[in-house]
């Protein structure tokens, strides 16, 4: 009788000992949901067979559709991260609002970069808990894999001999996460041996001569987001005219547009001649080119905004060869520090457009056809540039199309960055 009372006892003490962890997980589990928009705590639908082919991530180095799963190896990774935040991949079960953008925030949870589809490369804090996922609609985090990291080009064909040095070395540009301080990068890529050729703070970027063997290594590092070949030199362009883009009518009634009131600049390979005819009072040497008055520069400004005043002279009739707004204001710089200085041109000079007929030379030698059709080399950093990076101002930036489509294989992918660009 006392022993059956003593196994009683024992099977309702650990009765009790469940219900009351159990009680307690509802508790903990309740009190995340009741912290949550009231539309993310509701159960998630069952998803059809189209919705489901939605989930396919789309990266340059694969295309993968995860299953909806948070595994232990994963998580397990993230929490023994040396680092106190650690860059994953990861996708949602659907885009989040506003509200869920405030509550992944509130759990240290950073979006950085948008991957197709419904995937972003993430910063978050290796103290992360499954709960603080869930709770945040997280359908799938995996790792972000050194190949992911890596130029399409290389990973097919290897680093292009362009960039090699005589020592054997490659010149190479490493961009890291929009958390990582610039700081943070150079001393990594000091301790690795590499040496920096150049920096670029707005881009997060540091161009790196590196032993070619040191690639996957670099690739590795947790704070990397991107490794290309170092671009090319760039070169100028210029096409089309008025007749081509039908500007005539414009001017005339009703509209009577001229482009007056209206800041734009360019920059090209040099200065716009200041003592040009068709841009008197209208003409602004935003910085002094090294290389001085340009020719195509020149060349550039009178199309987009030359008023025509030296056509007589040059044979032709009044104002014949005036350009599309000839009543624009024009701030003129080189294309040498193209990006920083359209933080100045926006909010100081407060252009509205940013006129750009010039690319890199993919022609050569040596020559880059890799880098055909490719969202590489500045055209992101244009993206950020024309979506508000600066003060949230939203600018036009206009690139010409080069000249390279007769040297170009095939029908498509004849434009060079950063004309690549999305916006």
């Amino acid at each position: 009788m006392k022993r059956n009372l003593k196994i009683n006892l024992v099977f309702v003490s650990s009765l009790t000992l469940i219900l009351f962890l159990l009680f307690n997980k509802g508790l903990a589990e309740g009190a995340l949901m009741e912290s949550l928009p009231v539309d993310h705590a509701k159960k998630r639908p069952v998803l059809s067979q189209e919705e489901k082919e939605n989930f396919t991530i789309k990266l340059q180095s694969r295309k993968f559709t995860p299953q909806e799963k948070i595994s232990d190896a994963v998580l397990n990774n993230i929490q023994s991260s040396k680092h106190d935040r650690v860059h994953v991949l990861m996708q949602f079960s659907d885009i989040p609002d506003n509200a869920r953008k405030q509550f992944l925030e509130g759990e240290g949870i950073k979006l950085l970069n948008y991957i197709p589809d419904k995937a972003w490369f993430v910063s978050l804090p290796s103290s992360i808990f499954r709960v603080q996922l869930k709770g945040a609609n997280v359908r799938w985090v995996g790792p972000i894999l050194a190949e992911d990291k890596i130029f399409i080009s290389i990973l097919k064909h290897g680093i292009s001999p362009r960039v090699k040095n005589d020592d054997g070395s490659v010149n190479l540009e490493v961009s890291f996460f929009k958390d990582v301080s610039l700081d943070e990068a150079k001393t990594l890529m000091l301790d690795l041996g590499a040496v920096i050729k150049e920096e670029s703070e707005i881009s997060n970027r540091l161009t790196i001569k590196v032993s070619p063997d040191q690639l996957m290594e670099i690739a590795n590092e947790d704070i990397v987001r991107w490794i290309i070949e170092e671009r090319p030199r760039k070169i100028a362009n210029n096409d089309g005219s008025r007749a081509n883009m039908g500007v005539g009518p414009l001017e005339s009634a009703p509209y009577n547009l001229s482009g007056a009131g209206v800041n734009v600049g360019i920059w090209d390979s040099g200065n716009v001649d200041p003592g040009h005819d068709d841009f008197i009072g209208r003409l602004t040497l935003a910085e002094v080119a090294p290389a001085g008055v340009s020719n195509h520069s020149t060349h550039v400004a009178g199309t987009m905004g030359g008023d025509g005043s030296r056509s007589e002279d040059e044979g032709g009739a009044a104002n014949q060869w005036r350009g599309m707004a000839p009543g624009i204001q024009i701030f003129s710089w080189d294309f040498f520090n193209n990006i920083p200085e359209h933080n100045a041109a926006i909010n100081t000079h407060e252009i509205v457009l940013s006129q750009n007929s010039w690319g890199f030379d993919l022609v050569g030698p040596p020559a880059s056809p890799e880098l055909y059709g490719s969202y590489v080399l500045d055209a992101p950093e244009y993206d950020d540039i024309i979506t508000g990076l600066h003060g949230g101002k939203r600018i036009t930036v206009v690139f010409s199309a080069g000249n390279d489509r007769d040297v170009v294989a095939g029908e498509y992918d004849s434009i060079g960055p950063p004309g690549t660009g999305k916006n």
